[in-house]
């Protein structure tokens, strides 16, 4: 069986540039998961924020799982691909994705990298991340049809793709494979992980808690933090408050991260905008006001003849 490379795993899923394909809805479960990869730092989503309802590209696919198995610094290194049609942005890891053989192209010059990723694309991709081969005589799958082996290990509940893969299923099926069993070893993938330093036993036991809704105590991660379930934040946005009983204080002194995630915590995005207007607009307010003494005070728009 090929062997994966070795994994120093210290990168994450990154941004990738937006695209113009349609959105689809995303689950709860699918936030807690995207936040429970982000408190391991093994995503952390794009500058829009985690957007786990936008389907993905082939190219984008790839770039996700190159930085999710640790091997983005040995992209720059791979054998150059031979493909026309990938941006330079994405060179190292196509280069990467196809020498190690976790992707092929369309055609012998084509990636096809504009093409609309599919979930049998991506779990076949992930089932030769955990080492199992979809060619040769000793094939475990066939590439076209990976969901008899992907449910075996673990990585879906599916039998067939239904059409629609989105961020948010990828970060599902991500998330799946961490305990999944890699080919060959006698580990699984987050064993892996911890024994390459990239997270710790009870950082991935903080995880498994922010991935089921739960709150987390504070002040035991050094990753990146679980958004709305604290981390090494401090406990800043915990779900034990309620979104719109945050102050502007609050808001302002919080890391992006835990901004965005207060964010996806309102219902729609007019009730974020309604609860930021007001929380602003109270701080403003507030700040009109000089204390001059114990329980003293001057209004600064008296003063001002306001």
């Amino acid at each position: 069986m090929r062997k994966v490379v070795s994994m120093a795993l210290t990168a994450a899923l990154l941004a990738v540039p937006a695209t113009t394909m349609p959105a689809a809805a995303y689950s709860s479960t699918q936030q807690n998961t995207a936040e429970a990869l982000n408190h391991l730092e093994l995503f952390l989503g794009t500058g829009s924020g985690f957007e786990l309802d936008r389907q993905m590209t082939r190219v984008e696919g790839v770039t996700m799982l190159v930085r999710m198995l640790g091997l983005e610094d040995e992209a720059d290194k791979a054998p150059a691909h031979p493909f026309q049609d990938v941006d330079d942005w994405a060179d190292d890891y196509v280069s990467c994705a196809w020498s190690e053989g976790l992707s092929n192209g369309v055609s012998s010059i084509r990636f096809g990298s504009t093409m609309e990723l599919s979930e049998t694309m991506f779990l076949t991709m992930t089932l030769r991340a955990l080492g199992y081969e979809d060619s040769g005589e000793a094939a475990d799958f066939t590439w076209d049809k990976p969901y008899a082996l992907a449910k075996q290990v673990g990585l879906t509940d599916a039998d067939s793709d239904n059409g629609t893969f989105t961020r948010g299923d990828a970060v599902e099926v991500f998330w799946n494979a961490l305990s999944a069993d890699m080919e060959d070893v006698d580990k699984t993938l987050s064993d892996q992980l911890i024994e390459d330093g990239v997270f710790t036993s009870a950082e991935l036991a903080e995880a498994r808690k922010i991935q089921k809704g739960e709150s987390i105590s504070t002040g035991g991660s050094s990753g990146s933090g679980g958004g709305s379930t604290g981390g090494n934040t401090g406990g800043t946005t915990t779900p034990d408050k309620a979104p719109e009983d945050y102050t502007w204080e609050e808001y302002q002194a919080m890391t992006p991260a835990e901004q965005e995630a207060l964010y996806y915590r309102f219902d729609s995005v007019s009730d974020f905008y309604t609860w930021y207007n007001a929380a602003k607009e109270e701080y403003e307010e507030s700040q009109n006001v000089i204390e001059i003494g114990p329980g003293e005070s001057v209004d600064l728009g008296d003063l001002l003849g306001q």
